[in-house]
């Protein structure tokens, strides 16, 4: 669970939201490129096509996505956020943004800054850490 996610609240139990993160995950990237196949959606979330097939329907029948076929390839189905699906994603960016601004209000700019460029850091020493690791399997496997 990421740092920022705890402290503004999310992920939180799903029955207090309605919502997994998965889902959540697939509201916002709807929101930010329109509209998507499965198979994109299914890269996004780190999970199979199947996971995302039944996260899907749940989606659909709570009325927040739509999925129809795509007109230049029938065998293809595309999805969408539905009016319902873009107004609970604009409220949960509201409650989000007016979760930051109480924590700054709270802590002060200044040490919330200093907070996010230690996170930015930490965060950043992690993905290096990653990649480096990454990097010495794929030589490793070379031998």
């Amino acid at each position: 669970m990421n740092l920022l996610g705890r402290c503004f609240g999310g992920p939180a139990p799903r029955d207090l939201i309605g919502y997994g993160q998965g889902q959540m995950r697939i509201v916002y990237y709807l929101m930010e490129h329109g509209r998507a196949s499965p198979k994109d959606l299914s890269y996004f979330i780190h999970s199979g096509s199947g996971r995302v097939g039944n996260v899907l329907k749940d989606m659909e029948k709570r009325g927040v996505i739509y999925r129809k076929s795509n007109p230049v390839d029938r065998r293809k189905t595309i999805v969408g956020l539905t009016a319902s699906g873009k107004k609970m994603a604009r409220d949960k960016e509201t409650r989000f943004r007016e979760s930051i601004e109480f924590v700054i209000a709270s802590v002060g700019e200044d040490r919330f800054t200093e907070y996010m460029k230690d996170i930015n850091g930490f965060l950043d020493a992690i993905a290096k850490a990653k990649k480096e690791k990454e990097s010495h399997v794929q030589t490793v496997s070379k031998l």
